[in-house]
């Protein structure tokens, strides 16, 4: 008698979190650019209207984004 065991799992995206300091804020397309503590890099970052106005340049900030996009879900101003 042979036994198979079958497992299965889907692949889940996860979503990216960025954190570093906000480069520059635009307010007519909703973006922000901020320096990538990890990377280095500079990430333009789409983000809620609203959440622009508790936003500054210099602001040290966590964004989760969706998976494999650039929109975040959630950004929040780290003290």
């Amino acid at each position: 008698m042979s036994l198979f065991i079958l497992t299965g799992f889907t692949a889940t995206a996860f979503a990216e979190e960025v954190k570093g300091s906000v480069e520059s804020i635009n307010f007519s397309q909703s973006t922000i650019v901020v320096s990538d503590q990890l990377s280095g890099a500079n990430r333009t970052i789409i983000v809620n209207s609203k959440v622009l106005s508790d936003l500054k340049k210099g602001s040290l900030v966590k964004a989760s984004l969706r998976p494999d996009s650039n929109i975040a879900e959630t950004v929040e101003v780290v003290i």
